[in-house]
């Protein structure tokens, strides 16, 4: 049995959801019972994963101590263990806020632990660390944060892909002397309403484009950002909630703009030129990465940047074919799509 420990919310936004969501569904199809234990924050996605068919543990909070919740947490795996009469295989952590302290309270209850991190801010007690990020240094920045027989999975290579684009095979954007379709995807949340200054920074470019936006379903801004789309006036604008079908509109799209999440690395595989604008400290690393590797154009973290220098960049990009072809290449170049199976295979050979 897999246990998965992720949180989605309004503040987090629903990336750690969404990732192991890619990795249990491609463990359950290899005949793996995987069961979600989430925090029930504002903005949770438990619902979601019910109606994916996953057993949820959800873990009520209350406003209670660090201490109680992990006491509380350890309850419940010792109950799902009780209950199950299953032995927890891998227990697959997705969290910034736990580190060793966390891990090492809970290592008795389950035979083997895997971490999913981008930050390596913390030290972890794992037997397996996924990083997918592509940082200058990225072979390096574990080795005093894990064990020396910690399995480490960095880089490209592991991306977790959903099978939603591993499935299509999508060539490098064509040539086109303007990009006329604008795709626009802030993050699930969005929670600093960025979408909206947006349409108000492309209002500013004087040529009619068509531009489709998509948020997520808790996204707490979806009337204002439908509000400002239907007051523009250059532009045809759509606004999109909860797509289902996010990879056709990748396959639509000329240019994207995103936040620095994972949705990124999507858009790389798809071969969409993509501008970044970082939407919280801990994309930014990630988003400076994949520029400096000619695989987005990053443009600054937003708050940092101006009204005016972002016009610059958005009008510089759509009339710049040239430069849209190079990042559509460079990103189906770097990114493969089998990093889900070389995570998934390096998982089973431990339950053999």
């Amino acid at each position: 049995m897999i246990l998965i420990r992720a949180d989605a919310s309004t503040q987090i936004g629903v990336g750690h959801i969404m990732r192991c969501l890619t990795l249990a569904d491609s463990l359950r199809n290899h005949g793996c019972d995987v069961i979600f234990m989430c925090q029930e924050l504002l903005g949770n996605l438990c619902d979601f994963l019910e109606e994916k068919e996953f057993q949820v543990c959800r873990i009520a909070i209350d406003n209670q101590k660090t201490e109680s919740l992990l006491q509380l947490e350890l309850n419940q795996i010792t109950n799902i263990i009780n209950q199950s009469k299953l032995t927890i295989d891998w227990l697959i952590i997705d969290h910034y806020k736990l580190d060793v302290k966390w891990e090492s309270k809970i290592r008795p209850f389950v035979s083997k632990i895997m971490v999913i991190d981008d930050l390596a801010n913390r030290v972890h007690d794992c037997d397996l660390l996924l990083d997918q990020n592509p940082y200058n240094n990225y072979k390096n920045r574990y080795q005093r944060l894990v064990r020396t027989s910690c399995l480490q999975l960095l880089g490209l290579d592991y991306l977790l892909l959903r099978s939603e684009f591993t499935n299509k095979s999508n060539s490098p954007k064509r040539k086109t002397a303007i990009a006329q379709n604008i795709l626009i995807t802030m993050g699930g949340t969005d929670s600093q309403n960025i979408t909206c200054w947006l349409i108000e920074v492309l209002e500013y470019l004087r040529i009619p484009l068509s531009i489709r936006i998509v948020v997520g379903a808790g996204c707490p801004h979806i009337n204002k950002i439908k509000l400002a789309a239907s007051k523009a006036t250059f532009h045809e604008i759509s606004v999109q909630q909860s797509v289902t079908n996010i990879s056709e509109l990748m396959i639509w799209s000329d240019l994207a703009i995103c936040a620095g999440g994972f949705t990124t690395y999507e858009l790389a595989f798809m071969g969409v030129p993509t501008i970044v604008i970082s939407a919280s400290d801990t994309q930014l690393e990630a988003a400076i990465a994949l520029h400096q590797l000619g695989i987005t154009k990053f443009i600054g973290e937003f708050g940092n940047i101006s009204m005016s220098s972002t016009v610059s960049a958005l009008s510089d990009m759509i009339f710049n074919s040239e430069k849209r072809i190079e990042l559509s290449h460079r990103g189906k170049a770097k990114i493969d799509g089998y990093g889900v199976n070389r995570v998934v295979e390096n998982l089973l050979k431990e339950m053999r």
